[in-house]
């Protein structure tokens, strides 16, 4: 669902925020400033006892017509009307004139004033090293719109002074410490942008976020306590849950009221997908039940209207206590297989194909786009893997030449061939080398890469909703792959040409980023010149000077399909590969008035079957 997936991402920003002002606020507090420059004391001089004659307010508003404010002050021993010409409510945004009151004669400070004006405030343990006019901005003085004399004295702390130019007022004394308490109040006050205020977007926008986080939240809870049962201790209770597949097999399971549907169906073996974790974003947990049952906003978001009619809902949205019968897409029951590796070799510098014989007690079926779960035991495995053909050997780095330990982890990878009766299971997986030498490379990857011919594994399944459908009576198919994504299309290719035999046109559209990247390439062109009805089109984003074929992104040939072709309304179209390819080809496909219904999505994400 939307709101979850936002909540979760948005509680993530919040609580970064959070600790960004926790440990700055904590430091603030613990921060000792640097003892800053003594003042002198002001006595302050009496300027009524001037014996000068001094120019009229008349007079001076004749030289200075845009005076706002006059104020006659004593600077550097002498009487000086100060005149705003310029207004704000801020200090620091407001413009000065210098006159001499006595003659007239408007003056700017200079460095020699500069000098004598600061000695004449502060009590100097240390030289003045420089004196020196600079214009804005300012980094440690944000808030800072005028030119400003800044006065560096030479003292352990690297104190400089601050004096604005128009008027001669000390605006600041800084020193190393405060530009280091200046960051911590920039992070702390979100003052990205150095407005030198808290009214700015950055604090807005927060606030904004977590309005936002506060709802998503509540409405999650509301959604929560509708779906868990209303009387007290009914946690307890168990029910019989009966669920039947689809060649009417029944099987009763039972749990207790409160158990999360899917979780219950996956405890008894019943094989049915979920990439999200249930949290109800990917939408593949989908079963049939009552359709007066009430439609949530998860069914919502990833059902069609005719699918909600017909009662279908996710599973993990619900209860055991709120259903009786559950009906579920699955041709088989999950199994526990013993398999031996028969063969082990490189496709591509990154890609492997794995083929397994299993020995399965019962007859063992899958259909072609499912995927297997491999649970990996922790040990250690190399890292880069010793049959490493030669020519690949310049795309792995000298990092994974060593060896590294591993935890105990659950892989899932789709299987590349289909159910033909002869006992073997084929994966094409992609080997993750690691990233940088402070990390390790994909663990799954690796340690099945690595394995002999001869090892035997234990392997469950068949996992998964991504299938041909039962009827497609005079479809056509249009796949587009991209990566390793390419294992559950060339499953279903094989299936389609070599298993059913199908007579009606299929497309492939296959993308990767160089031409060695393509797997399993020449077997797709060998059947693109065997059989008429199948059309192969690879398209590489980095193409070499030997490559005639297409380059740049699947996108670009789809689309000229799609444009030549007149009947795309009999056309069933499956995605697979990265997760920003797949949004942008189904969002292509859905402009060309392609029903969605007809669009069958598998993306690569962190629980899916693609993953190192």
């Amino acid at each position: 669902m939307f709101s979850r997936f936002l909540h979760k991402y948005l509680a993530l920003i919040v609580a970064v925020q959070l600790l960004i002002w926790l440990s700055t606020g904590l430091l603030l507090g613990q921060m000792h400033s640097a003892p800053t420059i003594e003042k002198r004391v002001e006595n302050g001089v009496d300027l009524s006892e001037n014996d000068e004659e001094l120019m009229t307010i008349k007079q001076l508003l004749a030289l200075s017509p845009n005076a706002i404010s006059i104020e006659l002050v004593n600077l550097l021993g002498k009487s000086v009307y100060r005149v705003m010409t310029e207004y704000s409510k801020h200090e620091q945004e407001k413009t000065y004139e210098l006159y001499d009151a006595v003659t007239g004669e408007q003056f700017n400070l200079n460095e020699v004033d500069i000098r004598r004006l600061v000695t004449s405030k502060f009590q100097f343990t240390s030289p003045i090293t420089n004196v020196s006019l600079v214009q804005p901005p300012f980094s440690e003085l944000p808030k800072e719109k005028s030119p400003l004399w800044k006065v560096a004295v030479f003292d352990e702390f690297s104190t400089h002074i601050y004096l604005r130019a128009s008027s001669g007022d000390i605006v600041a004394v800084l020193n190393e410490n405060s530009e280091w308490t200046s960051l911590l109040m920039m992070l702390h006050f979100m003052d990205y942008q150095n407005a030198g205020s808290f009214n700015h977007w950055w604090i807005k926008l927060f606030a904004l976020l977590t309005l936002v986080m506060s709802i998503t939240g509540v409405t999650w809870l509301l959604q929560i306590m509708m779906t868990k049962p209303a009387v007290p201790g009914t946690q307890r209770t168990k029910k019989w849950l009966t669920v039947i597949d689809d060649k009417e097999a029944e099987h009763r399971i039972e749990g207790r009221v409160t158990d999360n549907l899917l979780s219950i169906l996956q405890r008894n073996k019943i094989s049915i997908e979920s990439q999200c974790g249930g949290s109800g974003t990917c939408g593949r947990c989908r079963v049939v039940i009552k359709p007066t049952d009430p439609v949530l906003t998860a069914d919502r978001y990833q059902l069609s209207k005719d699918q909600l009619k017909a009662g279908y809902r996710l599973a993990c949205q619900r209860v055991v206590g709120q259903t009786s019968i559950v009906r579920v897409d699955t041709n088989t029951l999950l199994q526990t297989i013993s398999a031996e590796l028969v063969n082990n070799e490189f496709l591509t510098p990154f890609i492997k194909e794995l083929k397994f014989k299993y020995h399965s007690p019962e007859t063992f079926v899958f259909r072609p786009g499912c995927y297997f779960k491999f649970s990996i035991s922790k040990g250690k495995t190399r890292g880069c893997p010793p049959d490493l053909p030669r020519r690949f050997r310049r795309f792995w780095p000298y990092s994974e030449r060593s060896s590294f330990f591993h935890p105990s982890v659950t892989r899932y990878y789709s299987v590349a061939n289909r159910c033909e009766g002869a006992g073997y299971l084929t994966f094409n997986i992609k080997m993750q080398p690691a990233p940088s030498s402070m990390l390790k490379p994909g663990i799954g990857s690796h340690v099945l890469g690595n394995l002999g011919i001869g090892s035997v594994l234990e392997i469950e399944g068949p996992y998964g909703g991504f299938s041909l459908p039962h009827d497609f009576h005079k479809k056509e198919f249009v796949l587009i792959g991209g990566g390793s994504g390419i294992a559950p299309l060339k499953s279903m290719i094989d299936e389609l040409l070599f298993g059913l035999q199908v007579t009606q046109s299929v497309v492939l559209f296959y993308g990767a980023r160089h031409p060695i990247d393509l797997a399993n390439h020449n077997w797709f062109k060998d059947i693109e010149t065997t059989l008429t009805n199948f059309s192969y089109c690879p398209v590489v984003s980095r193409a070499s000077n030997i490559w005639f074929g297409a380059t740049g992104h699947v996108q670009l040939p789809l689309r000229s399909f799609l444009e030549a072709h007149h009947a795309k309304d009999q056309c069933l179209f499956f995605l697979c590969g990265p997760s920003a390819m797949m949004k942008d080809v189904k969002d292509m496909l859905i402009d060309y008035s392609i029903d969605p219904n007809a669009i069958t999505v598998e993306a690569f994400a962190s629980s899916t079957t693609h993953q190192v």
